[in-house]
């Protein structure tokens, strides 16, 4: 009797211990996905990247841990389907981040492949499921670009501007690719009115010559991974494709002005500023993946943290001016293009033209 109770006893206490082992493994992979969750909010999608993938490093991923968690999936739940309670161990939520995560980036085999598994783990799983739905209809949606069909008069909301020309009020349609007409009617498009476009589940757009200027939040919060924007159009508005996809952008010669926000939060590596541009605002390129970025000279007025904090790279012309002041009533604002470090940096070599390098905490010129 009393050997039995011994060997209960030291079978309850392995029990307790691989189960609270497993536990601790759950424990520290959804710590991992958060982590993950934290950087991807931040825009920092290498680390948001290795962190979700440090899920699969936990041990429960040997023979051993497998076992001892089907094993405790059966104790606490008697239920021998591993992954119903426990899947942040198996991966299951991880490779699910990792799919948005890859879509965001504009990785669409990754995001396949990541969806992929998720399936694997657990057929039929809505939020993989619709992943792959959506990255194949945004293919279907690019061999449709290519043809170039304009959409209807019918799918757009329009009135008659003080030029006699067309002014697009409102997008009514339904497809995810919009080829906005040069005319309508026969007259003209001339002007596109402010978040015409906003919140449409657009992923192609094709804009008109013939319209001088994108407003404000004109094509805010869609599904846009590119863009190229008309050569006429001389100034693009306040968060005018804020909170899309764009992984690269076409800003023609012609513009002069870019709005606070106008490309916050995208996919963005790189940005060509043309010549002609004279002023750019806050946050204008922030929240991207720029890590380098060239600054003609003609930029004269601009606002705080116009790309953000992840530079590293800064091309530059001689003699120009970081901190841009104005007068405000009483008092006087200002505003630094980039960080303290560099400004001071830049001051120091004289303002010389030239490539200055961010190595560490520390800037140096090529």
């Amino acid at each position: 009797m009393g050997t039995n109770f011994f060997r209960r006893g030291i079978f309850m206490l392995i029990l307790a211990f691989f189960v609270l082992l497993t536990m601790g493994c759950a424990s520290q992979a959804q710590a991992y996905i958060n982590q993950g969750d934290q950087f991807l909010e931040q825009g920092d999608y290498n680390s948001a990247e290795q962190s979700y993938k440090k899920v699969f490093d936990d041990p429960v991923y040997s023979p051993i841990g497998y076992f001892f968690m089907i094993f405790y999936e059966w104790v606490l739940f008697f239920d021998w389907r591993v992954g119903e309670h426990v899947y942040p161990i198996r991966g299951l939520e991880a490779y699910i981040r990792l799919g948005n995560l890859y879509r965001k980036w504009g990785q669409e085999v990754k995001a396949i492949a990541a969806y992929r598994k998720a399936l694997e783990i657990s057929p039929n799983h809505a939020e993989a499921e619709n992943g792959l739905r959506e990255i194949q209809e945004a293919e279907k949606a690019k061999q449709e670009a290519e043809k170039k069909i304009e959409n209807a008069p019918e799918d757009f909301e329009v009135v008659q501007n003080a030029q006699g020309k067309i002014t697009i009020k409102n997008y009514k349609g339904t497809r995810q690719v919009v080829v906005i007409p040069a005319k309508i009617h026969g007259i003209a498009v001339s002007e596109i009115a402010d978040a015409a476009f906003r919140e449409k589940r657009i992923i192609y757009i094709i804009l008109p010559n013939g319209i001088t200027s994108i407003g404000r939040q004109m094509f805010e919060k869609n599904q846009l991974t590119s863009v190229t924007i008309p050569n006429g159009v001389t100034s693009i508005g306040e968060r005018a494709f804020s909170g899309n996809q764009l992984t690269s952008v076409t800003i023609p010669n012609s513009v002069t002005s870019i709005g606070a926000e106008a490309f916050f939060n995208n996919q963005l590596t790189s940005v060509t500023i043309p010549n002609s541009v004279t002023s750019i605002w806050d946050s204008a390129f922030k929240k991207n993946q720029l890590t380098s970025v060239t600054i003609p000279n003609s930029v004269k007025e601009f606002g705080h943290g116009v790309f953000g904090d992840n530079i590293t790279t800064i091309t530059i012309g001689a003699n120009m001016s970081l901190v841009y002041e104005v007068q405000l009533s009483i008092f006087i604002a200002s505003s630094s293009l980039f960080e303290e470090g560099f400004i001071n940096f830049y001051n120091s070599q004289g303002k010389k033209a030239g490539t200055y390098v961010k190595k560490g905490q520390v800037w140096t010129q090529q």
